[in-house]
């Protein structure tokens, strides 16, 4: 279905599970990531990065209210949300897209929190579609460079990039590519939630177990615990974002196994300076140490609006060889950051770089490019 022949809600239909049920058909036939949800506002489709408003009218509180509770299956839903209490769950909707031979099970991940709008607390809510099957690495594009230095030995390999830019895929079809290439591998994932499902990929000497936090274990930190007693060779952590899970990680490292993470900054420089930071000042130039010699590969990913109506991710590289390690060796803490931005410039790809390739191909316009060429200037002091 064309986003431009969706069919326009009334304004009754806001307040029964089978107009939600028709919403999440739309979203699911035009491909929408996200589904944006809040009141005296249109509903809107994310496509490709672009809004595209889907309801003939603006919702009202009580129209907002009532999807909140069939979201979440109970009256108690927003009642729960206009108290303060922010309600994260999964929704699964089962459905026989057109064309298909099959009834399919679609997972949904639900965000709903209160806002205020006019001077009222009213929901906000974002649903986002989660793909069970994680795609194949040369369908995707982030071709072999980045895939010969994915898997090394040990280490911290960290995936980056602000919300919504594809960290988690690059991390399971990373993941699926090992399960399916390589041989004598056991990884075991720590997701919140399970995104994407890679049982299939395993083989006859390859193994996946994957634990949802908080359902199998209470925390990110405890999973590492629980999973280095069960001799993985990879660990993945979904997220690394407080300093007990960036602990965590670090102790995977020095324990001698591979760890995969993501983390949510702006580049690969923003990466080091981010992990570093959520350190105490008097802790830094210790676990600057801990972080350098533990770290292997950082990738930040940005998905930019092209010029064919979609999106292309340009990824920025580090790999945190001899030379690279020699240089982060001599750096103050406080230099980490302008440091990094030069070794990316001098030993890895850096997001000019990849763009410039988009240019060339007529996907992305000349401003973008110049852009991001500026900003990487203003990380070099």
């Amino acid at each position: 279905m064309e986003i431009n022949k969706l069919r326009i809600f009334s304004l009754s239909d806001f307040f029964s599970v089978s107009a939600l049920h028709s919403l999440i058909e739309d979203a699911i036939d035009v491909g929408a990531s996200d589904i944006h949800i809040n009141s005296d506002n249109y509903i809107r489709f994310e496509v490709h990065g672009r809004y595209h408003a889907v309801s003939g009218h603006m919702l009202d509180s009580l129209e907002v209210v009532a999807l909140v509770n069939n979201l979440y299956k109970s009256e108690t839903g927003s009642d729960m949300v206009l108290a303060g209490e922010s309600l994260n769950h999964e929704y699964e909707y089962r459905y026989k897209k057109p064309g298909s031979e099959k009834v399919k099970s679609y997972n949904f991940r639900v965000n709903t929190s209160a806002a205020t709008v006019f001077g009222r607390s009213s929901p906000t809510v974002t649903i986002r579609q989660l793909n069970e099957e994680p795609p194949v690495w040369g369908e995707m594009g982030y071709g072999e460079n980045l895939w010969d230095i994915w898997r090394p030995e040990n280490g911290l390999v960290v995936v980056s990039g602000a919300t919504g830019t594809g960290k988690s895929t690059l991390l399971a079809s990373g993941t699926r590519r090992i399960l399916e290439e390589r041989e004598n591998e056991k990884i075991i994932t720590l997701e919140s939630p399970i995104e994407y499902v890679l049982h299939p990929y395993q083989k006859e000497s390859t193994l996946v177990v994957q634990r949802s936090v908080p359902k199998n274990s209470k925390t990110f930190v405890q999973g590492v615990e629980e999973a280095l007693r069960q001799h993985p060779s990879v660990v993945v952590i979904g997220e690394a974002r407080k300093k007990e899970e960036i602990e965590a990680a670090l102790l995977v490292c020095v324990t001698g196994h591979l760890t995969y993470t993501t983390t949510h900054t702006n580049s690969v420089p923003e990466t080091g300076h981010r992990l570093l930071n959520e350190f105490p000042v008097e802790e830094q130039r210790s676990r600057l140490g801990d972080i350098i010699y533990s770290s292997r590969v950082f990738v930040n990913q940005r998905l930019l609006p092209s010029t064919d109506g979609k999106r292309v991710a340009i990824r920025e590289i580090l790999q945190f060889d001899r030379d690279v390690l020699h240089r982060l060796e001599q750096v103050d803490p406080i230099n980490l950051k302008s440091e990094m931005r030069k070794l990316v410039g001098e030993y890895g790809q850096s997001f000019g770089e990849h763009a410039s390739h988009f240019l060339s191909q007529g996907l992305l316009d000349k401003k973008q490019v110049d852009a991001i060429l500026l900003s990487e200037k203003s990380e070099i002091k």
